[in-house]
């Protein structure tokens, strides 16, 4: 397999517990260098943000793999764990979950960029706020003194400054209002086509899964249920689970 055709993403059979209790198991999915999008489905305790925390290294593995750009993640030396870091980078559904209370936005935004070793100067935190809607006047502030979307928006541009090309967004619209929602929305689609990104998005919501995504896997007690083309599992849904979940949603019940 030549290196164009290798997954950015490869899960591959894997298990996950806390303790003795497996909370998923035998998962598998791939997802190509962007841009694309892939979406975990699932009601809450299905096991989708377990599966992205392991994703990001956070989690141990029971078993199976992981592989970014075709490294096992869990056998990879210093240098390449770096690398991994700074491909695949989160966006949370509250800004405040990876924005220091303590630190203005400026700072923030100056760590993210040290991290990977770039520089840390004023003119990229701006380009870095402007490239997601904000304007360079809301360095000098705090987390506390912005909206939630403000805060969201600066949360992704965090993420941004490792220059990623996976992002895991885990329920990132689920703690804002609906027209917030919609401009967040916006945003996501715009840089994914701009960064030439790919998402694995975690969520509940299927209303914004055919935004983002060219795949969608439903999840139902740690295992994948249904897998295909967004298109297909959200309009012609072949697992029970996957019917239930539509029809809790009137646009999807209606055109279902």
């Amino acid at each position: 397999m030549s290196e164009s055709q290798i997954p950015l993403l490869h899960v591959s059979d894997v298990t996950l517990a806390y303790g003795r209790t497996v909370i998923v198991d035998r998962v598998k999915f791939s997802i190509p260098d962007g841009p694309s999008g892939m979406a975990l489905i699932g009601e809450s305790g299905s096991g989708k943000s377990t599966i992205a925390r392991a994703v990001l290294g956070l989690l141990p593995i029971k078993s199976g793999s992981i592989r970014v750009a075709g490294k096992d993640v869990a056998r990879m030396s210093r240098a390449e764990r770096k690398t991994y870091r700074s491909t695949l980078q989160p966006v949370f559904q509250d800004g405040t979950e990876v924005l220091d209370p303590r630190m203005t936005i400026r700072s923030c935004l100056r760590e993210a960029l040290g991290v990977v070793g770039r520089e840390q100067h004023d003119d990229l935190v701006a380009d870095l706020l402007v490239d997601v809607g904000l304007g360079p006047e809301l360095m000098a502030r705090h987390p506390h003194e912005l909206s939630g979307g403000q805060r969201q928006r600066v949360a992704i541009a965090r993420a941004l400054a490792t220059r990623p090309r996976l992002l895991v967004l885990d329920e990132p619209t689920s703690a804002l209002d609906v027209t917030v929602q919609a401009k967040v929305l916006d945003l996501f689609e715009r840089l994914q086509a701009e960064h030439s990104l790919s998402f694995l998005l975690i969520t509940h919501n299927l209303s914004i899964v055919d935004r983002l995504c060219d795949e969608a896997a439903v999840i139902s007690q740690g295992r994948i249920v249904e897998h295909g083309s967004t298109e297909s599992v959200l309009h012609d849904p072949q697992h029970a689970y996957t019917k239930k979940l539509i029809s809790s949603i009137p646009r999807l019940a209606a055109a279902y």
